[in-house]
């Protein structure tokens, strides 16, 4: 859902779950104020004691007398003006201010600054509007603010009201995520929203959103007093920056310095030189995927070639991707029988989980509901600042995937394969992607193969991204198990859809048609890019992951760029020369109709594949000089359905070897296809649809 989209209701409560707030960034679940304030804030400073400050009657006769945020002379802002929020929240900063100020010999604050040029109004608002408020570290210019500079962000409206609620819900939503979005130091981001004087805090990670429920700050002023002590005071790692990390600037280009821990605990110095890919973090909950080209730094030197440094979250109880690389090159095939066919993976220099301050990065997982334990009680900390109390039973689960920071170093930088520029260029590297697959016969499947997954370096097709790779020994739980436009049809319903008919009920199914038990359990919407394997079963089965599933995904990887690119320069093409405009564009609207029904409509998108007719008027939409390779890509979609049809005859002797005898049909195939496809330049079809 974008931001711009959020039109819900704001709050959701349910019996027996926690509630939350509808957000255009998930839901955000709401936390007693006290937890939020004790066990997400950043710890108070050792040398504080909230309670020992507020009896102190220098801080009380400065706050009260100049800040007037409590006692009988506070006002609420919408007291001060009905309708200009500058104006009304002006005292509010001067009292932070005041707050601060009154803090003796801690190191310099953060400093709070209320934006005079801002637009208070979610409409009326661009993408990199700053936002109402924020804190900044005090060598921060407030004349020259960037979202990488602002630790904690906040939004105002005058009126408390449910539609102010979720105006600044919107606000909110953009504001934080154009902090994780336009910083890659940044781990997770602290805000507040104010409505009138009902105020609500703030946090989010790539796991989850929590909200505090709602007090008056006026009338709970220690809960002010605390957040705003908390965050002015707090180390810049618990206020979401990565310390791993470090900015520069070099001649007008900001760069980044990073260590990489490998497992073994040796640090690597890389310095960053471009961006190869960031289209993840387009949203806050997700891995937040970032992949840098860059150059290993020994002693303030820049050294080797350029690597391929990756940047992500994964979730926990997954097994790292470099560990998986290293456990399939040393495997028997590809070591012993097959080490020929090593070039067709992305080498791996170093990788290793994240640590910041001792620990590792890493999401919290449970947020304690009830009891609420005592604010100060001895409980750990994680490397975000987040205490986890130790008192777990009356623990709720809040995200279904606790996730780790995590860093990978390539050897190679590559080209992705969405980003190549001809259809001779496309097929020859899945060519090359069909020899690497046969990792299946080590027992291995990749399980999310796509067009962003498979690089092409120095003209060769390598496969990477192998987070998802499992062995057939270890399948046993699900997770996410593929990219939604490349999914092979069976991992997209959860079941086996080319099984023999029940002897019992003597039924006859056409060539390539669907098991009436298939059809029942087809979703009829998709939501999700990425899906989450079920742990459906047929006809007593459990569903797994087979080799013929990473065919599929290669095959639709083939499909996506027959149908969602166009030719934008060729010579001696007959066809553009005779035909009008009008013709061509009617072609190009075809096209558009079907990358809709291929890549974004489940039941056609399986009809397509499971059936002979659809298939084939879909590639009626073609360039006439790639017909041929429409012909292909069926003649590859018949020997797929041929081979799950022969598969899936038993499932009880289903093994990785029955794969075998398809590789080489689809090895030719696509082979045959590289040298038909004309070699024009290629561009995405516009409006396609699609964000690959």
């Amino acid at each position: 859902m974008s931001v711009s989209d959020f039109t819900s209701s704001v709050r959701v409560e349910s019996p027996g779950l926690i509630p939350y707030l509808k957000t255009p960034i998930g839901k955000a679940y709401e936390v007693p104020v006290q937890p939020f304030l004790h066990h997400i804030l950043p710890r108070l400073h050792e040398r504080l004691n909230l309670q020992t400050l507020m009896e102190d009657r220098v801080f009380q006769k400065a706050v009260t007398l100049q800040g007037q945020i409590w006692g009988y002379k506070s006002r609420n802002p919408s007291d001060i003006h009905k309708r200009d929020v500058k104006i009304a929240f002006r005292h509010l900063q001067r009292d932070i201010r005041l707050i601060v100020r009154e803090i003796k010999d801690l190191g310099p604050p953060l400093a709070f600054h209320n934006n005079k040029e801002g637009k208070h109004v979610f409409e009326e608002r661009g993408d990199n509007v700053l936002p109402d408020a924020f804190f900044l570290p005090a060598e921060c210019s407030e004349t020259s603010v960037q979202w990488s500079d602002i630790a904690v962000v906040g939004e105002y409206q005058v009126e408390d009201s449910t539609r102010c609620l979720k105006d600044n819900i919107r606000k909110i939503s953009r504001s934080m995520l154009n902090c994780m979005r336009n910083d890659p130091r940044r781990r997770f981001v602290y805000a507040f929203t104010i409505e009138d004087a009902t105020m609500r805090l703030w946090y989010c990670d790539r796991s989850q959103v929590f909200v505090s429920i709602p007090f008056n700050f006026n009338e709970n002023s220690d809960a002010l007093l605390h957040f705003v002590i908390s965050v002015s005071f707090a180390e810049p790692y618990m206020l979401g920056w990565d310390p791993t990390m470090t900015s520069l600037n070099i001649n007008g280009q900001i760069q980044y310095d990073i260590t990489v821990r490998s497992a073994n605990g040796e640090f690597t110095l890389y310095r960053t030189l471009g961006v190869l890919s960031d289209s993840s973090t387009r949203k806050i909950l997700g891995r937040g995927t970032r992949v840098w080209k860059a150059t290993k730094i020994v002693d303030g030197e820049m050294t080797g070639d350029p690597v391929a440094l990756k940047d992500a979250w994964v979730d926990s109880d997954r097994q790292r991707e470099g560990d998986i690389y290293f456990q399939l090159l040393q495997s028997d095939f590809l070591a012993k029988q097959h080490p020929e066919l090593r070039k067709y993976f992305i080498s791996v220099q170093t990788h290793g989980d994240v640590f910041v301050a001792g620990a590792l990065d890493r999401t919290p997982t449970y947020i304690i509901v009830s009891p609420f334990p005592d604010p100060w009680e001895s409980h750990s900390r994680t490397a975000s600042g987040i205490s986890r109390s130790h008192h777990t039973r009356s623990a709720a689960p809040i995200s279904p995937f606790h996730q780790v920071h995590y860093r990978i170093v390539y050897g190679e930088v590559g080209e992705p394969l969405a980003e190549a520029i001809s259809f001779r260029a496309v097929y020859k590297a899945l060519v090359d992607v069909v020899n690497g697959i046969a990792m299946h016969r080590s027992g291995w499947v990749h399980r999310d193969l796509s067009a962003s997954n498979i690089l092409v370096v120095n003209g060769v097709g390598k496969i990477t991204d192998l987070e998802y790779a499992t062995n057939q020994a270890k399948q046993k739980k699900p997770g996410p198990t593929g990219t939604a436009f490349f999914v092979a049809v069976e991992v997209d319903s959860g079941c086996y859809l080319f099984l023999p008919p029940r002897e019992a009920e003597h039924e006859t199914l056409s060539e390539g048609s669907l098991s009436p038990k298939s059809e029942g359990r087809i979703r009829k919407k998709r939501k999700y890019r990425h899906i989450v394997e079920p742990e459906g079963t047929t006809f007593g089965y459990n569903f797994r992951c087979n080799p013929l599933h990473d065919l599929e995904s290669l095959w639709w990887v083939a499909v996506y760029f027959a149908v969602n690119r166009e030719i934008i320069s060729h010579e001696n093409d007959d066809d553009a020369a005779s035909q009008s405009r009008s013709r061509s564009a009617n072609r190009e609207a075809a096209q558009r109709g079907v990358v809709r029904e291929f890549f974004h409509q489940q039941d056609k998108r399986q009809a397509a594949f499971c059936f002979n007719v659809q298939f084939m008027e879909g590639m009626g939409c073609l360039h006439p000089s790639l017909r041929k390779v429409g012909v292909l890509l069926e003649k590859i979609r018949i020997h797929l359905r041929d081979a799950y049809t022969e598969a899936e005859k038993s499932l009880k002797t289903l093994t990785f070897d029955f794969a075998d005898s398809t590789y080489n049909q689809i090895s030719d195939a696509l082979g045959a296809a590289s040298e038909a496809a004309p070699d024009f330049k290629i561009r995405r079809l516009a409006s396609g649809g699609d964000t690959i």
